[in-house]
């Protein structure tokens, strides 16, 4: 065996070496955002439970005014900007049916942390509405760093550059509300999962741009959800 080839051989053995290490030395990170429907109504109660029931049950006279908004966050993530694009959407699904004669997008400044059913009150004298679509977040992004190490080196060579492997689960939630009866109209749901990688050197930047990504996918599983709901609720408005 020449010299050349005992080279490339110890070069080999070394990468291996090297990639065994990297993927021994892999280090998982977590965030976690999100807001809660429940410590913002019902602060002081614990687990508190509410079954949709009809309009009539209710008391809803309609056509009726609603507003839309999320709920006070914990641990944040979206932007205020982001908030009101996402709100804009789901309002744009309720103004397809008739039982709704405005839809006003409430910004976040307006709902205070544990306010619960006295924050809504003062929003019903502030925006005229008698219903209340509160929409609620959890959102986690787990990142194991150095998962992607040994593939990107394969790619550039003898300049290592360590990766990351991203995966965000999203989860939206819907609740509309009938203020002064506080009683639940509707409920639904939205999910959403984003597998990603990146490199340590834009591992922010693909991060936020996952999360909104995440909040946007499941989102649109929300509005899908929720178009059943609506019809289910304008069925039982129409046979009144």
């Amino acid at each position: 065996m020449n010299g050349t080839m005992l080279r490339m051989l110890a070069s080999f053995c070394c990468c291996v070496l090297f990639a065994i290490g990297l993927s021994g030395c892999a280090e998982q990170k977590q965030a976690h955002y999100r807001n809660s429907l429940i410590d913002y109504l019902y602060p002081n109660v614990q687990e508190p439970r509410q079954e949709p029931v009809l309009p009539t049950e209710a008391g809803v006279t309609l056509p009726t005014k609603v507003g839309i908004a999320f709920a006070p966050d914990q641990v944040a993530t979206l932007s205020e900007k982001d908030k009101l694009e996402l709100l804009q959407r789901v309002k744009e699904e309720f103004g397809k049916y008739p039982q709704f004669s405005a839809i006003e997008v409430i910004p976040s400044q307006h709902l205070s942390t544990g306010g619960g059913f006295a924050n809504l009150e003062q929003l019903r004298r502030m925006y005229g509405i008698d219903l209340v679509a509160l929409i609620s977040y959890d959102q986690m992004q787990n990142t194991d760093q150095g998962f992607m190490s040994i593939s990107y080196w394969t790619v550039v060579g003898m300049y290592v550059v360590e990766g990351e492997k991203n995966d965000t689960n999203t989860m939206m939630d819907l609740s509309l509300f009938h203020i002064p009866s506080r009683k639940m109209l509707l409920h639904a749901a939205g999910t959403s999962q984003v597998k990603e990688s990146a490199t340590i050197i834009n591992l922010s930047e693909q991060l936020r741009s996952d999360s909104l990504r995440g909040f946007s996918q499941a989102t649109d599983n929300l509005i899908g959800n929720l178009r059943n709901e609506l019809g289910k609720f304008q069925a039982s408005a129409v046979s009144r």
